[in-house]
């Protein structure tokens, strides 16, 4: 299978056409792919395609996912050289494909892969609309090639709170896989909401978004890739919204060690998601220094003064966190500071997935990457979990009683689609100020 740099090296080389005409990947020029969808001779592999359920992800995007299931006796006899490339290509209903791929290599397969199905996963952002969907697999070796094609409609929301988001967005893009902490960002994601807002004057905006998990679920299984998974999406969608002669700041605050672990004073052109990785690493370790767990008393007070400090010079505090309960006594006061009038404070608590082993723990080794698993069907792609993943964990949360005096805006958000409904409201509310 390709490495890592060499799969973002073909990501840079990809042409990068315009949304209007699709998206080409230059893998399919070394394959006579067309040839193969008109009919021509194929290999007779044991192999199947579905197209999973389409679902809002919490980057706001329906996301479609492709599933191939091979045989694992079809790649355990081709061991020991080349590889087996699968192609996707999604066609729209006005003749515009976008095509991406992905490999798994040969020379790598694990002995017990024969006893078990391998399966590819590929994760593409789609539009509402009509889709024909191919896919086929090439051994590099033998030049043998199977492909299979089906149909794909994609319906609108049943409600949709946002009808102008999607304006601009290619009718499909494929998700390229990513390691931890871009899984959660989708950093190489090109398409961007549209999320314009036109208020009655110029607004200091500012987000305070809580990277501390509830300190009683703190030691539990992925406790804080869940959190951020469903956080640093959320985080990505609000840098989108377009205020009108308006400037909106972030800050990233970690509880636990009391500190801003990021701050960016103006969001026009988008979060810097380059340098919040490099505040991510004392953020996610599981090490706090002696005086932070002897002084954690104090960590509510501190999330008290970092919002008091912001509600004075901002028209509107947008306060990004899950529910947070404190596991030592706290000094809970509420904020002491009355909010003007024509300010508002909007409270998006999100709920986060309880424990869970991950479903795609087949081992299958140097060729397991993110799209691959073993026989059955792997969690979607980072970032895109369904509205089932996401129920309520727990309500406690000390955070709200703090804000009161602010007269927040709560919104209970446990999945895409609160969310998005949640966004709806404060936009709305935005241009009233």
């Amino acid at each position: 299978m390709l490495s890592r740099g060499m799969l973002l090296l073909l990501f840079s080389l990809k042409v990068a056409t315009a949304a209007g005409t699709g998206w080409s990947d230059p893998e399919f020029d070394k394959v006579p792919f067309t040839d193969w969808l008109s009919g021509g001779q194929q290999t007779s592999l044991k192999w199947s395609q579905r197209v999973l359920p389409v679902i809002l992800s919490v980057h706001q995007r329906l996301l479609a996912r492709i599933q191939v299931q091979l045989d694992g006796a079809e790649a355990a006899k081709r061991r020991g050289e080349g590889e087996l490339v699968f192609y996707f290509q999604l066609t729209d209903s006005q003749g515009r494909a976008f095509q991406d791929h992905t490999s798994y290599d040969l020379e790598k397969v694990e002995a017990g892969l024969k006893s078990q199905d391998l399966v590819c996963t590929e994760s593409v952002f789609v539009l509402p609309g009509e889709y024909s969907v191919a896919v086929a697999i090439y051994d590099t070796a033998t030049k043998e090639h199977s492909v299979k094609k089906t149909k794909l409609h994609v319906a609108p929301l049943k409600v949709e709170p946002l009808p102008e988001a999607w304006r601009d967005l290619p009718a499909a893009e494929f998700v390229e896989p990513s390691e931890g902490p871009d899984h959660w960002f989708l950093p190489r994601i090109r398409g961007k909401l549209n999320l314009p807002v036109t208020p009655r004057r110029p607004l200091q905006i500012e987000i305070i978004a809580n990277l501390t998990p509830s300190e009683v679920s703190a030691r539990s299984f992925g406790v804080q890739d869940r959190n951020f998974s469903f956080l640093f999406p959320s985080l990505k969608v609000l840098s989108q919204v377009d205020a009108k002669d308006s400037k909106t700041d972030v800050a990233l605050i970690d509880l636990a060690r009391r500190k801003v672990v990021f701050r960016q004073p103006d969001l026009t052109g988008g979060l810097d998601w380059d340098r919040v990785k490099t505040f991510l690493s004392n953020a996610t370790s599981a090490s706090i220094d002696v005086k932070s767990l002897a002084d954690r008393s104090h960590n509510a007070a501190f999330f008290v003064k970092e919002v008091a400090r912001r509600v004075a010079p901002s028209h509107a505090v947008i306060v990004l966190s899950g529910p947070m309960v404190f596991d030592a006594p706290q000094d809970l006061h509420g904020i002491d500071l009355k909010l003007a009038p024509d300010s508002r404070v909007y409270y998006i608590r999100l709920q986060t997935t309880p424990a869970r082993p991950p479903m795609d723990a087949t081992p299958l080794g140097s060729n397991r990457r993110r799209r691959f698993g073993g026989t059955g069907v792997p969690r979607p792609s980072e970032g895109t979990e369904t509205p089932e993943d996401l129920p309520v964990n727990h309500r406690a949360d000390q955070l709200a009683p703090m804000l009161k005096p602010l007269d927040p805006r709560l919104y209970e958000v446990n999945n895409a689609d609160q969310f998005r409904k949640a966004l709806a409201a404060i936009l709305t509310d935005l241009s009233t100020l």
